[in-house]
């Protein structure tokens, strides 16, 4: 039998390359529901097919750095210790209602992730955001 996701529990997560160790950046991460995923999925893998070749396999063109972005907006729940470099304040995450699909989804504002420091950060956050949507081999039995 099939054990569900759950989608309200969060997990503690520190970059491995945070540059402050005795007072790190924590970020509190959630699974992503199947239809935010396929939301993003839907917004970040398009298809080309061949004008010259209608014979041809269509190509797929997957957006990486927006995938990523929205998985990081989608999937952080609360912000410890980060710091708006303009005000040099620690950030308050209030998150903002998007509809998908006539459902209200709670994400990250804009002008929060447009002061990450891109690269290393997001893809990390993305990748342990995605690791919340399996369950290990013990959950899944029980």
């Amino acid at each position: 039998m099939y054990t569900g996701l759950n989608i309200n529990e969060t997990k503690k997560f520190i970059s491995k390359n945070d540059p402050d160790k005795e007072n790190p950046t924590i970020f509190h991460l959630g699974a992503l529901d199947q239809i935010v995923k396929q939301y993003i999925e839907d917004n970040t893998i398009k298809y080309e097919a061949s004008s010259s070749d209608p014979e041809a396999e269509a190509i797929p063109k997957i957006l990486f750095a927006t995938r990523a972005l929205l998985i990081v907006k989608f999937g952080i729940r609360k912000i410890e210790n980060f710091i708006n470099p303009e005000t040099k304040q620690v950030v308050t995450l209030e998150c903002e209602k998007i509809i998908i699909n006539d459902r209200a989804y709670l994400a990250m504002p804009d002008k929060i992730i447009a002061i990450f420091p891109y690269g290393a950060l997001i893809v990390e956050l993305a990748e342990e955001i995605l690791k919340l949507n399996s369950l290990s081999e013990g959950e899944a039995k029980n």
